[in-house]
C-alpha cells in the first residue's frame, strides 16, 4: 500500500491483519488488536503559503542546498485533531537529521542545527508576518 496523506487507520490495519493472517504457518493462531486513538495520515499540500514561506526561509540559511519536502510517517498525529478542530494546517519544521538517531536512546542534536533553526525560524516568520496568507 503506497504511502498516501489518505490512508485510514483502520483500512491498513485490516490489510495488515489480513496479510498477517494469510501468512500465518498452520497451527499458528492470530490475533491483532486495534488500539484506540488512531489518527489518519497527516499532509499539508506543497503549495500551502506557509510551505512556500518555509522554503524561502531555508534557502536563506541553507544558501548551498535546495530544500526537501518530505513525508515521515507518525511524525505529529495531533496535526490531524489540530485541523479537525481549528481547521488549520500545521507546518512542521525540523532541524534534526536522520543520523542524530531521534527519540533512541543514544539520540543527540549538533550544536549548529541549534544556530541554523534559530536563523531559520525567526527568517520564516518574518516571511509569515510580511506575507498574504490568504
Amino acid at each position: 500500500m503506497p504511502a498516501r496523506a489518505e490512508q485510514d487507520p483502520s483500512r491498513v490495519f485490516r490489510a495488515i491483519a489480513d496479510h498477517v493472517s494469510s501468512v500465518a504457518p498452520v497451527g499458528v493462531e492470530v490475533r491483532l488488536e486495534l488500539q484506540p486513538g488512531a489518527v489518519p495520515a497527516y499532509a499539508i499540500p506543497s503549495g500551502h503559503p506557509a510551505i512556500l514561506a518555509a522554503l524561502s526561509a531555508l534557502r536563506t540559511v541553507y544558501t548551498h542546498r535546495e530544500p526537501l519536502l518530505v513525508r515521515i510517517g507518525g511524525t505529529l498525529p495531533a496535526a490531524v485533531l489540530f485541523e479537525r478542530a481549528l481547521g488549520l494546517k500545521t507546518l512542521l519544521f525540523s532541524f534534526s537529521t536522520a543520523d542524530e538517531n531521534l527519540h533512541a536512546p543514544n539520540e543527540f542534536f549538533r550544536l549548529a542545527r541549534l544556530d541554523e533553526g534559530v536563523a531559520a525560524w525567526s527568517e520564516l516568520f518574518r516571511l509569515l508576518a510580511t506575507r498574504s496568507t490568504g
